[in-house]
C-alpha cells in the first residue's frame, strides 16, 4: 500500500509539473502566465490529503519553474506551492463541499498572490510586484473555477473515490 500512495504522490507531481510548465499561456506585458498547475493543486488536495500533495505540490512545481528557466522563482515556489494544499486541507477537513471549497482555494489562492508579490517585491522592486500582484489575479481565477467544475465531477466516480479513500492522509 505504501508504493501505492507514493506513486501517486509521484503522478500528481508531475501532473503539476506538466500542467505548469506546458499547459501555460503568457499573460500580456510580460508579467507572467496563467497555467493549470494550480488546479493539478486543488485535485492533488482532494486525492493525496494535507501532507502528500503537499509535497507533490512543492516539488511539481519548482520543478516547472526550474524547466521554464525560471530557477530564482523555485524557492519561493517550492514554499508557497507547498502551503496552498495544506490550506486547502486545512479549511475542507475532508468535506470537499462546495462552500468549503470556494473558501478554501480562494484562501489558498490569496496566500499564493501575496507570497509572490513579496517575493517579485525583494527580488525585483516594487514596480513589478505591482504590476505582476494584478496580472497574477487572473491565473487562481481560471484554476479555482476549473478545480470548482470538476471536483464535483470527480466525486461521482465511485473508482476514483475508491482510489481516494486508499491514498489520501486524512488530514
Amino acid at each position: 500500500m505504501k508504493s501505492f500512495k507514493i506513486a501517486y504522490t509521484a503522478m500528481f507531481a508531475a501532473l503539476i509539473c506538466l500542467a505548469t510548465w506546458l499547459l501555460r499561456l503568457p499573460i500580456p506585458g510580460g508579467v507572467g502566465i496563467v497555467h493549470l498547475g494550480d488546479f493539478f493543486i486543488f485535485a492533488a488536495a482532494f486525492f493525496l490529503g494535507l501532507r502528500k500533495a503537499a509535497m507533490a505540490s512543492a516539488v511539481g512545481s519548482s520543478l516547472a519553474n526550474i524547466l521554464m528557466g525560471l530557477p530564482i522563482f523555485a524557492p519561493a515556489t517550492f514554499i508557497i506551492k507547498g502551503a496552498m494544499p495544506i490550506i486547502v486541507c486545512l479549511i475542507v477537513r475532508g468535506n470537499f463541499t462546495m462552500p468549503k471549497m470556494v473558501v478554501a482555494f480562494a484562501t489558498a489562492s490569496a496566500f499564493m498572490v501575496v507570497g509572490y508579490f513579496w517575493y517579485v517585491w525583494l527580488i525585483f522592486g516594487w514596480h513589478y510586484a505591482v504590476a505582476d500582484f494584478f496580472f497574477g489575479l487572473i491565473q487562481p481565477a481560471v484554476c479555482i473555477t476549473l478545480a470548482l467544475i470538476a471536483i464535483p465531477l470527480l466525486k461521482q466516480n465511485p473508482y476514483l473515490m475508491q482510489v481516494r479513500a486508499q491514498v489520501t492522509d486524512n488530514k
